[in-house]
């Protein structure tokens, strides 16, 4: 084999599900392809995120191999209140758009809040700097306003989400009582609609679709365990561990290279 092909397999090597034996998830941060009974699935995992999502399914081709299932597993939970926290942060900020990057700290398991700082913005799109990282420190979660804007992922968004492993967030009609917003997961350029429902004034209010029974609801929930705390020029962050913290709202230096977000 050509040592190109070599060298560029081994970045996401080919793994075939077994029929009878135990499949072993990947441990260690990467990418593999997995061909099993169903058809084509990817599979990647970064620090404080794990999915699996099938590429291409199939029920015509008796396949020798064994079968998986889609999974989202993380380091952190309960991102209810956070959303809705950032909800009033982007009435605040009206009419333009703004970003915000939470941040996954593999040493701590800490999930902080970091606004990304724009380059430009304004109505109908936002370009910022991306988030200043120490070592191990890595977006797990981004958000994004829409302004008045209904809350749908653009051709921009999908642009710029292509090839990432992380939960992406749109949040539009902020003008509005009652905002909308949409969730995905992005696994390297595949897309799977997550259920949102975020807690309002002591209730669950629906602003998203259920459409994925497989999904995590406990993810973007607000569920057990979820600490409700006041609006204080903060992001309110609850960790796996139960603890809260507030990451101040406020931009802070992006490292070089842009990113850009927009309605269409």
């Amino acid at each position: 084999m050509d040592p190109r092909d070599i060298a560029l397999q081994s970045t996401m090597p080919t793994v075939m599900v077994p029929l009878f034996g135990t499949f072993e998830p990947l441990a260690t941060p990467g990418n593999r392809i997995l061909c099993a009974k169903d058809g084509i699935w990817i599979e990647a995992r970064r620090p404080g995120i794990y999915a699996r999502q099938p590429i291409a399914l199939q029920d015509s081709v008796a396949m020798p191999y064994g079968a998986v299932t889609p999974a989202l597993e993380t380091g952190f939970a309960n991102l209810g209140e956070t959303i809705r926290q950032f909800v009033e942060y982007a009435r605040q900020s009206m009419p333009n758009e703004v970003a915000m990057a939470l941040i996954w700290d593999e040493s701590t398991g800490a999930l902080t809040g970091q606004v990304l700082e724009p380059v430009s913005s304004s109505p109908g799109h936002i370009t910022y700097l991306r988030p200043d990282l120490t070592e191990g420190q890595h977006v797990v979660v981004d958000i994004h306003s829409h302004g008045s804007a209904r809350a749908v992922f653009s051709r921009t968004d999908n642009k710029d989400d292509r090839g990432d492993l992380k939960i992406a967030i749109v949040v539009g009609n902020v003008d509005q009582p009652n905002p909308t917003v949409k969730a995905r997961l992005c696994t390297l350029g595949r897309y799977l609609p997550l259920p949102i429902s975020i807690p309002e004034n002591g209730e669950r209010t629906f602003y998203g679709e259920a459409n994925v029974s497989s999904s995590p609801s406990w993810l973007l929930s607000g569920k057990a365990g979820l600490h409700r705390r006041r609006w204080r020029r903060g992001i309110g962050i609850t960790n796996a561990d139960g603890s809260g913290s507030t990451a101040p709202c406020h931009a802070r230096p992006g490292t070089p290279g842009r990113l850009e977000r927009g309605c269409n």
